[in-house]
């Protein structure tokens, strides 16, 4: 299977978007994606704990949700303002 990662704002500097390469799955959930993410970008693994995750666009908080071949994931850093 093969999932896209979409990295936005400070985090395209330390990895540009992405594609992880899961064989012999149809799917997995997010916490292995996740796993995968570090192993794959070890720069992003300092992010992890805050960054927030959408699931072909929209927000996902669910370590277990099911990821699916061909997801789109998006890392999205904190965002300040006011």
């Amino acid at each position: 299977m093969q999932v896209k990662i979409l990295t936005f704002a400070n985090l395209k500097e330390y990895s540009k978007d992405f594609t992880i390469e899961i064989t012999g799955k149809e799917s997995v959930a997010l916490s292995v994606i996740k796993q995968k993410i570090i192993d794959e970008k070890p720069a992003l693994a300092q992010f992890m704990s805050s960054i927030a995750f959408a699931v072909n666009q929209e927000y996902s908080k669910n370590d277990k949700q099911e990821i699916n071949n061909l997801d789109e994931i998006a890392l999205i850093p904190p965002v300040a303002g006011g």
